[in-house]
């Protein structure tokens, strides 16, 4: 038993001493700001998404150097991205050709960890058997985040500091993901295209999805959900605790539709 623990240690030795101090301020799991990209690194690998295996890697004060095949019969290529490492969970990678094209990255424990550290929130959400992954795209909901500070209950939009601007935080958010939405609407037949109109379509798929905190009630809940759905969105969920599965999607959370 002793040999075991000796042989435990020893290894646990080698492997930190593997990595420089460079690369150990990188190891983890970072998403992208953007909330569609998930980057994960051990000593050995990078892993994009959970399930795109990059390859070894290697890192100096302002350089990450990575094997990549992009193909299982490609040829194995290396590449270099400029980084920037900020206040230790904050993560800039540069394209190649500019540093202006900035790609920003935020450590954290799983997707809801980077929502709530997006935002500034410090809140814990309740556990709820009945809530299920549902088939909405992430991107489209506005969040609304809940929670109570000496009893008084605070209501706030990730794009305001209450829930009083809702109109102007539409249209924020439409503005926000235009690109992709008009990129969405382009695919669809000419035919219901007219039928539905660019700006009917996308509100139509435009939802709240609600970040309670697991002390505030539900007819707190249910009073500013009513307020919510007085706008031009009806669709409004509430957000669960959700534990994040390997190889699941990476950017979606257990929801209720309320």
């Amino acid at each position: 038993m002793q040999r075991f623990f000796t042989i435990i240690f020893i290894t646990s030795i080698l492997i930190s001493c593997k990595n420089n101090e460079y690369e150990k301020k990188i190891i983890g799991t970072w998403y992208s700001l953007l909330e569609n990209e998930k980057l994960t690194s051990d000593s050995d690998s990078l892993f994009v998404n959970n399930s795109s295996k990059i390859g070894t890697w290697n890192a100096t004060e302002n350089e990450i150097e990575y094997l990549w095949q992009y193909y299982k019969n490609d040829s194995i290529k290396k590449r270099t991205h400029r980084y920037s490492l900020h206040s230790k969970d904050t993560l800039f990678l540069f394209s190649n050709d500019s540093t202006k094209n900035r790609f920003t990255f935020i450590k954290a424990d799983n997707f809801l960890d980077l929502i709530l550290k997006k935002n500034n929130i410090q809140i814990t959400l309740n556990k709820n058997p009945n809530s299920e992954f549902k088939e909405i795209e992430n991107g489209f909901g506005i969040k609304i985040f809940i929670s109570s500070d000496k009893g008084k209950i605070n209501a706030k939009s990730e794009y305001s500091d209450n829930i009083e601007n809702l109109k102007s935080d539409l249209e924020l958010h439409l503005n926000n993901i235009n690109p992709y939405l008009i990129n969405r609407f382009n695919n669809f037949p000419e035919s219901y295209k007219e039928k539905m109109g660019f700006e009917k379509w996308s509100k139509r798929r435009i939802y709240y999805s609600i970040f309670a905190d697991r002390e505030i009630l539900n007819d707190s809940i249910l009073t500013i959900v009513e307020k919510l759905k007085k706008s031009e969105i009806q669709n409004v969920y509430q957000v669960f605790e959700t534990e994040e599965q390997k190889y699941s999607d990476n950017f979606n959370l257990r929801m209720i539709k309320l």
